[in-house]
């Protein structure tokens, strides 16, 4: 029971049990750890009443369907009140419930942590691709809201943009419990509410207890819903403000849940300021669409290749081309222009504002040849499109269909020839000049002498200035008094004075338009061009002027569109770069990248190989090749990447999300890769070690799985052993649990009371002749030859392993080759002995072997389940041998009582019958004188009958005295070699037929002995001299002085005779209890002499052992120390 005891205590898992009425029996100190309470105070207490479980827990069902069905059940359950996850078996048995139980809260939490992560993930994949679906903003948002509530569980989601224009929230999606646009929340002033709040502090307000948080205003409602946390975010980027986004759970929201959500909220950002820039760029390119398609002019534009990119509606009439299929065509193709009377093609203008970077216009006498065959004459200028940094980028071409102002022009001409033939001659190309200035579709406008005086000023120059009344004879400042201090005068004045023409692009002029005195800004591309009279004299100065406000307007808001996609690049947490050309070259790169890289700055402008040498080799140059020559974009999930860090020497690892993305010239051809990526270093490391974990983890179950199997193994080995106290049948039962589950071959071996090693019984799985087992069973195992496996066992007690047995080992274990041979045959490969072992002490061991049959090889797992077996196993053999022993000592109680009535009852009935001799004698002498020496030999006898009664009852009180442990000893100094040779000639006078003889090789031998206790000894062995030699015959007594090494000093007496002996079979038990060598009547005694010689002897601290010389007779030898 105490070995149980202690085994249980050792175990890792904790154990309680329960009686029929659910009351504590026993807790392990495990329990009392994790149920957090003692033992004294659970021991008798019921426990529903300790540890209440609601109705259909894993406690309830599983607790009371074990005891029902008798059959163990496993479950996992939390229990709220220990907040500690439990992993429960509870194993049934008669009189009650055992429970193993342990902690798995670890367990629960690194799965709750891998299944957050995993959530979180597809929460920020499912937002990513809601950003990036094509859809409206609302739509956009309201999937990203709908992603929230439905991976995070929250209860609902909602997100607001900011209208800077009203200063107000507007809501624009709402998932969840709350689908609805409307309400008091639908519109929120900026520091209204606890959104209102986030939004004008621009920060985060995150809760687990929104019960009683002062910014929940509506705390009724918290309660009312069982909310507990908020979590709300302003949208903001580059210190605009965007909008907001929040939730409200019913659960707490976890840390890694808050840091995901500020990821979450950067995409969001960006994602509504992307379709913000979008819904802009739109409108913008739909006003310009619009401005260009309603004025009366055909409008063509092209790009810096000369290839059409746009054509409004009066360009589509005149043309005959559709906007759709003319866009990339050739400008020729569309627009194609000959001579009014050769029919000869006509320079192309865009061509020559590509080679000039001009204004220019059409030569007189073109006609543009529409698609359907028509000839059109018509008026045209080409201007060039430039960006930010003066480059040209494409060129707009302005024309108008000249039909009615050439049949015009025809008439008027054919009246004036009429008329004025003579001064037509004379004026005519003065008016024509004058009349393509007043109807050219520029503004034109001629300045005479120093004070600029206006002298001609056609319609589209009175509209670009925004004039009604004729401005003719007022000089420049007269006429325009709001640009005086523009320049303009002193620019004229240098024009006039230096002949020089003034060429202005896109020059800022600020005009009092509407006559209001409030200045607008117009962009002009003009030119100041001095003419001079035929003295060649500067007369004046021609000023040409193409208002290209829309244009450059447009222009800035698309450069200011695409700064702040600049911007928002630069800015972006993602790593961008832009490599051009075969080589690769940075021409552009944001900061997140170049810490990426390990770099700095100045890999900008150089070519991939020459700004990162180090990634050469790592199959990321060959890649950009690739992209770059087929033009097909590539994706890298979670690539490797060594790249250097700052401040260190070695290259580290890196994980990059990226996407290799080229880009297009207009003639379709590869210019160049956009780089679009995100580091995933931590997160694919964090996922490594949720993997190692969940391996860990995995690993874990598997050993709990195997652990349980063992337990249950043991647990039905228990009950198997359990089942009988038969030796025999114990021992077949043992080897049938052994083999075939963990063995193919099993051998016991019990070690006897003499020391030897006895195989007792073996279990064939093999299949091999039986025979061939009895014949190695005649080799058993001795404790003298250390190189045998059982020997180690035996004195180390410790069990011996050897998972591949050797050819070699196998020699060496054996006795010799006959016993080599057989062992052989049985091909043992795998070999695992380990000692019997009870209350500290080994009584055997069992064997156990694989064989090349099943191929196994014994673990240290198996060393430890086959331990805990045979530690069963030798309580249930040991209780067999008890039970045995008991059932032999009853036997011998009952031959004790026998012996002991016969051997009492003949001193009794001596006694009894000399008492009635002497008393006939007394009573019949009465009158005669009495005969003295017949009483006196009546008196003897009655005196030796009652000396031996005495003797046996002395016997019987010494047996009891050494059973109760009272049995003393009175040492004193006494003369050993006297005494021995007074009590062998006390022996001589008690017999007539033996020869009792002494010899001694002292002279004297004083030891510290208890004299009567000795003298008991030395009779005893005398008497059974005397009576086990009836033939009578010699019997020699000696006694020597016994010198050995390292011990103390000692006297040894022997008593030898030649008599009857001790048979074979019965020697090892002559010095027991009650024990009799010889089973017959003929010789008395109740078997306790011996047994008491060798306990006084013992407590001498001596020994005491048998002879059996080869001529007969008994020798038994006493060896006590001399000074104890």
């Amino acid at each position: 029971m105490l070995r149980a005891e202690t085994i249980l205590k050792s175990i890792s898992d904790a154990l309680y049990t329960l009686d029929r009425q659910w009351r504590f029996t026993y807790l392990n100190p495990q329990a009392e750890r994790l149920l957090q309470k003692s033992a004294e105070e659970l021991l008798g207490k019921v426990f529903w009443e300790e540890f209440p479980a609601a109705p259909g827990s894993g406690f309830d069902t599983n607790y009371h369907l074990a005891l029902e069905t008798q059959n163990s059940f496993s479950f996992e359950e939390f229990y709220e009140p220990l907040q500690t996850w439990f992993e429960v078996t509870a194993y049934p048995y008669p009189e009650g419930l055992s429970v193993y139980f342990r902690d798995i809260s670890s367990r629960k939490e690194v799965e709750a942590a891998f299944q957050e992560q995993i959530r979180l993930s597809k929460l920020i994949a499912e937002v990513s691709q809601a950003l990036t679906r094509k859809a409206t903003l609302p739509e956009m948002l309201h999937s990203c809201a709908e992603a929230i509530v439905k991976i995070l569980e929250v209860s609902f989601a909602r997100i607001w943009t900011f209208n800077p224009a009203t200063n107000m929230l507007e809501l624009q999606a709402s998932a969840g419990k709350y689908t609805h646009l409307d309400g008091p929340h639908s519109r929120v002033p900026l520091g209204a509410f606890k959104i209102g709040w986030i939004a004008e502090h621009r920060q985060p307000h995150l809760t687990n207890s929104v019960q009683g948080d002062k910014l929940i205003a509506d705390q009724e409602w918290a309660e009312r819903e069982n909310m507990t946390a908020f979590a709300g975010y302003p949208l903001v980027l580059e210190d605009h403000l965007l909008g907001v986004v929040a939730m409200f759970s019913h659960r707490p929201i976890s840390e890694n849940t808050y840091r995901a959500l500020e990821t979450l909220v950067s995409q969001v950002t960006v994602g509504i300021e992307r379709k913000l820039t979008e819904i802009n760029l739109r409108e913008q390119r739909e006003n310009y669409e619009v401005t260009l398609a309603s004025i009366g002019d055909a409008v063509i534009a092209t790009d810096n290749q000369g290839r059409v990119t746009y054509l409004n509606a009066v360009a589509e009439g005149l043309t005959g081309w559709k906007s759709a299929e003319a866009m990339q065509k050739p400008l020729p193709a569309i627009f194609n222009i000959v001579n009014m009377t050769t029919h000869l093609p006509v320079e192309n203008p865009v061509a020559r504002v590509l080679e000039l970077g001009q204004v220019v216009g059409l030569a007189n006498h073109t006609v543009l040849l529409a698609r359907d065959g028509r000839e059109i004459p018509i008026d045209d200028s080409a201007a060039p499109i430039k960006n930010a940094a003066n480059q040209i980028i494409g060129v707009v071409l302005v024309f108008r269909d000249a039909t009615e102002r050439l049949t015009l022009e025809a008439a008027r001409q054919q009246a004036l020839e009429r008329a004025q033939q003579a001064r037509q001659e004379a004026e005519e190309s003065r008016n024509r000049l004058y009349n393509l200035f007043m109807q050219a579709p520029a503004a034109i406008a001629v300045l005479e002498g120093p004070k600029h005086k206006f002298t001609l000023a056609n319609g589209p120059y009175m509209v670009l200035i925004g004039r009604a009344e004729s401005i003719l004879g007022l000089n420049i400042r007269e006429a325009l008094p709001e640009i005086a201090d523009q320049g303009f005068p002193e620019l004229l004045d240098s024009v006039f004075t230096s002949g020089k023409p003034f060429y202005g692009n896109e020059v800022s002029v600020k005009l009092d338009r509407a006559g209001s005195g409030d200045l607008e800004e117009v962009f002009l591309n003009f030119v100041y061009q001095p003419f001079r009279n035929l003295a060649g004299e500067i007369e004046g100065i021609l000023v040409h002027a193409v208002d290209v406000t829309e244009q450059v307007r447009a222009r800035h808001e698309v450069e200011a569109a695409r700064a702040r996609q600049h911007s928002l690049f630069m800015q972006s947490p993602a790593n961008i770069a832009v490599l051009d050309g075969p080589d690769h070259t940075y021409t552009f790169v944001n900061m997140p990248y170049v810490r990426l890289t390990g770099h700095d700055i100045s890999i900008l402008h150089k070519p991939i190989a020459e700004a990162q040498p180090e990634v050469a080799g790592q199959g990321y140059f060959e890649l950009l090749d690739q992209v770059y020559q087929t033009g097909q974009p590539y994706t890298g999930h979670e690539a490797r990447v060594l790249l250097p860090r700052e401040g260190k020497e070695e290259l580290e690892e890196v994980f990059l999300d990226f996407v290799y993305q080229p880009y297009t010239n207009g003639a379709g051809e590869v210019e160049g890769i956009l780089y679009h990526g995100v580091d995933v270093t931590e997160q694919v490391q964090n996922r490594r070690r949720i993997e190692g974990l969940v391996a860990q983890l995995a690993e874990q179950q598997a050993q709990l799985r195997a652990s349980n199997e063992s337990l249950r193994f043991l647990s039905e080995a228990s009950a198997t052993l359990a089942s009988s106290l038969d030796y025999n049948l114990t021992l077949k039962k043992v080897a049938e649990l052994l083999v075939p589950s963990l063995a193919d071959v099993c051998y016991f071996d019990i070690i006897a009371s003499d020391g030897t090693v006895e195989r007792v019984a073996w279990q064939n799985g093999t299949g091999l002749p039986e025979e061939l087992f009895q014949r190695i069973a005649q080799y058993s195992p001795k404790l003298d030859r250390a190189s045998h496996p059982v020997t180690e066992v035996v004195t180390s007690g410790q069990p011996k392993l050897v998972a591949d047995v050797s050819e070699d080992w196998l020699r060496h274990a054996t006795f010799n080759e006959d016993h080599f041979e057989l062992t052989r045959q049985v091909g043992i490969i795998s070999y695992l002995a380990v000692p019997l072992k009870l209350r500290d002490t080994i009584f055997g061991t069992i064997t156990l072997c694989y064989t090349s049959i099943s191929g196994r090889h014994y673990t240290e797992a198996d060393q430890a389940l086959i331990l805990e077996l045979t530690q069963r196993a030798a309580m249930a053999i040991d209780n067999s041998r008890l039970y045995y022993a008991t059932q032999r000592a009853l036997k011998e109680r009952e031959t004790f009582l026998s012996v002991a009535a016969h051997e009492l009852k003949t001193p009794l009935t001596g006694l009894k019958g000399f008492t009635q001799v002497l008393h006939r004698q007394l009573v019949r002498d009465e009158q005669q004188a009495l005969d003295p020496a017949r009483i006196k030999r009546t008196l003897d006898i009655i005196n030796k009958q009652s000396d031996k009664l005495t003797y046996l009852i002395d016997q019987l009180l010494d047996v009891s005295r050494i059973e109760t442990g009272k049995l003393q000893l009175d040492l004193r100094q006494t003369e050993v070699v006297g005494l021995v040779r007074e009590l062998t000639e006390q022996a001589q006078n008690r017999t007539n037929r033996h020869i009792l003889t002494f010899q001694t090789d002292v002279e004297s031998l004083p030891a510290r002995i208890d004299p009567v206790r000795y003298e008991q000894v030395v009779n005893n062995l005398l008497d059974n001299a005397i009576k086990y030699s009836p033939q009578g015959g010699p019997i020699a007594v000696e006694l020597h002085r016994v010198e050995v090494e390292g011990e103390r000093p000692a006297f040894q007496v022997s008593v030898t005779d030649q008599g009857l002996g001790i048979p074979v079979e019965r020697r090892e038990h002559i010095f027991e209890r009650f024990y009799q060598a010889h089973e017959t009547t003929l010789i008395s005694g109740m078997g306790l002499g011996l047994f008491i010689c060798r306990e006084i002897i013992q407590l001498h601290g001596g020994e005491i052992h048998a002879e059996f010389p080869d001529e007969g007779g008994t020798r038994f030898v006493v060896t006590v120390p001399v000074d104890r």
